[in-house]
């Protein structure tokens, strides 16, 4: 079994970590992730079929730039949904697609979460296994990432009113320039204040799947306390090579594919290889703050889980 170490780990070793828990378990982690954002990919693939959408090619349309977009490419769909199948049917697709994500891809993520907590202990997991135990901390798990919208919801809407008005105030006032600078000073703090509070509760759902608390945001502030630049660091290449690896999927697909059922196809496994290697890297980060700040061990995040488990079997 890996030793805990209480010296925190460099950005390079929980790379390092990353990758080798994301190729020792990838089968795993691959089919946790298709079974649960399975249901929300067929909802796209029947649409597009029900559209008239070619299986092997489509509408080539997309430019280069827009086709490395994950959102782009999720607007192309429900803008193809929209053009071929009219408002209603549209409508339902997003009810679909909405409810469905939001119910099933934080069991995904917790589901990942828990297996490669239990890979770091070196301790076998099934896929049902994990799953069953996200499951177990459903209602707090989709209350605390509800609550996470509604606080980015409002940071973003409260600064866009701030920059609004700051600059349509100078710009009345009869200096353009002035108001200009204004929304950039304005802009660029709204990006520093976004990305320190990002990291600062980060770890709000790694807490509420391991530590049955809700919604984990109080003790994600105490997790990341002197570790702002190293957690940043770490998701910053990340999410770097999330990018390149949506490149290689989603741009690839689109430019030769355009909007098509095999196009589609192709964009959902870069979707699922990206969210794994994103869910095992803040897992590795997450139980390196934890070990960190509370010297806690590995065995002790799972430990409810597993009292949770024999419960379980013994009712059966």
């Amino acid at each position: 079994m890996d030793q805990i170490k209480t010296k925190p780990r460099s950005v390079g070793e929980s790379l390092d970590q990353t990758f080798r828990l994301a190729k020792a378990n990838f089968k795993s982690y691959f089919l946790i992730l298709l079974f649960l954002m399975g249901p929300g990919f067929l909802i796209n693939y029947i649409f597009l079929f029900m559209g008239g959408a070619g299986l092997l090619t489509g509408d080539k349309s997309t430019t280069l730039i827009a086709s490395l977009n994950s959102d782009t490419q999720a607007a192309g769909v429900e803008q193809f949904v929209l053009d071929n199948l009219g408002s209603n049917m549209h409508l339902l697709f997003l009810v679909l697609t909405t409810l469905v994500s939001f119910v099933l891809i934080p069991m995904a993520h917790a589901s990942v979460l828990v297996g490669t907590v239990r890979s770091m202990k070196q301790e076998s997991w099934s896929v049902s296994e994990v799953i069953k135990l996200a499951f177990s901390r459903f209602w707090p798990l989709i209350g605390s990432t509800l609550l996470f919208g509604v606080i980015v919801f409002a940071f973003f809407f409260v600064t866009f009113i701030i920059i609004f008005f700051a600059g349509f105030s100078t710009f009345s006032g009869g200096n353009g320039l002035a108001a200009i600078i204004i929304s950039i000073i304005f802009f660029l703090a709204f990006l520093v204040a976004a990305a320190f509070f990002a990291i600062k509760l980060s770890m709000y759902f790694a807490a509420t799947t391991f530590e049955k608390l809700a919604p984990g945001f109080a003790k994600s502030w105490k997790l990341t306390k002197g570790r702002f630049w190293a957690t940043f660091g770490f998701f910053a290449v990340i999410l770097i090579i999330n990018f390149l690896v949506s490149v290689l999927f989603e741009g690839v697909a689109s430019l030769l594919l355009g909007t098509s059922v095999l196009s589609t196809v192709l964009m959902n496994l870069g979707t699922i290889v990206t969210t794994l290697f994103l869910m095992v890297g803040y897992a590795v980060i997450y139980a390196d703050l934890r070990t960190r700040n509370e010297a806690s061990d590995l065995k002790d995040m799972i430990s409810d889980y597993k009292s949770d488990d024999s419960t379980v079997s013994t009712e059966q």
